[in-house]
């Protein structure tokens, strides 16, 4: 491809790659998951997402995530799925912000924890977060319920 055909576009060749690019190696991980330009190897794509995991990528953790909540190139895991995504929430990364709320929600991955719940829920929104908004009046309606219930007793 010519050089000018090539201006704007991330390079995600094996030497971007063997360089160390934590994007380099999302991007690709991310084309081996659906098979674009690549084999599609969800072995090979939850490789590549570990190693931006390992490198600090909060992106890669957020995707890494989803590999294991899904069983996708991994042995699924709702455990491991949290912590990837706390670390990338920790990362800033904002959609595993409202991730981590939905598990603390929930308790799918961790323990349940409504009010750890609800602070990752009101980040999630303070980033705007798609669908943060109904998340965090989900959870403050369970925390109401969880109030009312225990001043009742």
């Amino acid at each position: 491809m010519a050089a000018a055909a090539m201006r704007g576009r991330p390079c995600i060749g094996p030497a971007a790659v063997a360089h160390g690019s934590a994007e380099a190696r999302r991007l690709l991980a991310a084309f081996h998951s659906v098979g674009y330009g690549v084999e599609k190897n969800a072995v090979e794509a939850a490789r590549l997402y570990q190693e931006g995991a390992n490198a600090g990528d909060a992106a890669s953790h957020f995707s890494l995530a989803l590999c294991y909540r899904d069983g996708a190139g991994v042995e699924r895991s709702l455990e491991r799925a949290f912590e990837h995504w706390l670390q990338a929430a920790e990362g800033g990364h904002v959609e595993a912000q409202a991730a981590v709320a939905q598990c603390l929600f929930t308790g799918q991955g961790t323990e349940a924890d409504l009010e750890m719940a609800a602070g990752w829920a009101r980040l999630a929104l303070k980033n705007d977060a798609a669908d943060a908004a109904e998340l965090v009046a989900r959870i403050e309606a369970a925390l109401r319920r969880e109030y009312h219930s225990a001043k009742a007793v």
